[in-house]
């Protein structure tokens, strides 16, 4: 049974819905890129983008990497399939624009220690207006240790990240 994005108010995520226009250039997030993966916490993303898409008018690229590691003389081994990336992007394409949101999607490959620079770069090759990412909770420490792709991207982000539990 697919996932159904709920309609979720703006206002119930922290966000105030848009100011009507009044002699501006319109809506200020014109480009959301949501930086997916398979989590409850990506799933809940899902949901903002759709709010936040419908609402301002804005399009939506949604993006997912496949995490490589490298094994010495075994090499690079991938930590799912290219099929299972096309499935979940397609799959949150289509969550998307069942609730009239525009939608693109990509998918990549990069290893772990690149993961949140390449969301980065695609990002701005996107000209996103804002960043919105799934956490997985990880305790400061655990991230420091270990390392957070979503930690990482609001450290070094230059536009607005939206980071949902």
């Amino acid at each position: 049974m697919p996932h159904e994005v709920q309609k979720v108010p703006l206002a119930a995520w922290g966000f105030s819905e848009p100011a009507p226009k009044v002699g501006g250039d319109g809506p200020t997030v014109k480009r959301i890129l949501l930086a997916a993966a398979d989590s409850d916490a990506c799933r809940r993303a899902v949901a903002v983008v759709a709010s936040l898409a419908r609402s301002s008018g804005s399009e939506v690229c949604v993006v997912h990497l496949i995490e490589r590691v490298f094994l010495g003389r075994a090499g690079w081994c991938s930590m799912e399939s290219a099929d299972e990336a096309k499935r979940l992007v397609g799959r949150f394409r289509t969550e998307l624009e069942t609730v009239g949101v525009r939608v693109t999607a990509k998918t990549g490959k990069a290893r772990r220690e690149e993961l949140a620079l390449r969301i980065l770069l695609t990002a701005a090759e996107y000209s996103a207006d804002v960043i919105v990412i799934g956490t997985r909770r990880k305790s400061a420490l655990r991230a420091l240790l270990f390392g957070s792709v979503s930690h990482e991207i609001i450290r070094r982000s230059k536009i607005p990240v939206v980071a949902v539990p």
